[in-house]
């Protein structure tokens, strides 16, 4: 317990990963451990702090962490992004690495190490938009075909992790408003869900909607087991393709519907 609280005491005011604050604080660079007791202590005191439940996901658990400048993993989790333009943390200067590949329409993996060290994104998109996928292939067919070069994309890549996370923050933060394609599945619709109670109205969906999971239903079919997932679901905007999911019991791909989203893009 004493140990627990010397680390609420002695938090970072910069990001740090924990292994090293641990050993910095405790003498123990596993003293904070997630598993042991103490840093299940550590876990409940700053959860105490911020007013929330224990996080039961690891990803909830690494965005409470890094509230607190602590990071667990900041160069393997990632998010996979284009045309995304911003500014360093130390001053006005553009990030030249995110303005080179723009310049070059080329696709980049942004890990928390790199956006930690964004303060803002620029805003450049003259409609202030943003399409995010849940698919990388989806992501990469529109990169390929898309006729429009300019948009800015995201892809989370199924369950968003912390840099995904990090990366809409700072697009909301900026003023864009996101547009979020995905599967229609209980699973996918878990995640738009999740999102939008994020994002409330800077979040439209694009695709959650009867016609488009009609025109693209497939044969897989969804058991009671996934199905019982849909039940918590409070996003108004999703309550209709529940039904629809509940009633036909089979999935809709986002994959199916690639045209749609460059369509989509193309007219804005």
């Amino acid at each position: 317990m004493r140990d627990a609280c010397t680390g609420i005491n002695h938090l970072p005011k910069e990001n740090v990963r924990i292994p090293v604050f641990a050993s910095n604080t405790i003498n123990s660079p596993h003293g904070y451990d997630k598993k042991n007791l103490c840093g299940k202590i550590f876990i409940m005191l700053l959860s105490y702090i911020h007013n929330i439940p224990v996080p039961k996901r690891s990803e909830d658990l690494s965005e409470l962490y890094y509230k607190n400048h602590l990071l667990v993993d900041d160069v393997s989790n990632m998010v996979l992004c284009r045309n995304i333009e911003g500014f360093v943390k130390d001053g006005c200067l553009e990030h030249k690495g995110l303005k080179g590949f723009k310049e070059y329409n080329e696709p980049i993996y942004l890990t928390i190490y790199n956006l930690s060290n964004i303060s803002y994104i620029n805003q450049k998109n003259k409609n202030n938009r943003v399409l995010v996928t849940e698919n990388p292939a989806v992501f990469m067919e529109i990169v390929k075909k898309c006729k429009r070069k300019d948009f800015p994309l995201v892809c989370t890549y199924g369950q968003v992790k912390l840099a995904g996370i990090i990366l809409l923050d700072l697009l909301v933060h900026a003023g864009y408003i996101l547009y979020y394609s995905g599967d229609l599945d209980p699973e996918g619709i878990q995640i738009a869900d999740k999102l939008k109670q994020r994002y409330g109205e800077s979040l439209e969906f694009i695709g959650f909607d009867v016609k488009t999971y009609l025109r693209n239903i497939s044969s897989m079919q969804v058991n009671e087991t996934r199905i019982h997932k849909l039940k918590n679901i409070s996003s108004k905007e999703l309550l209709e393709i529940c039904n629809c999911l509940k009633k036909n019991r089979r999935v809709a791909y986002e994959e199916e519907n690639i045209q749609s989203l460059i369509d989509f893009v193309e007219n804005l």
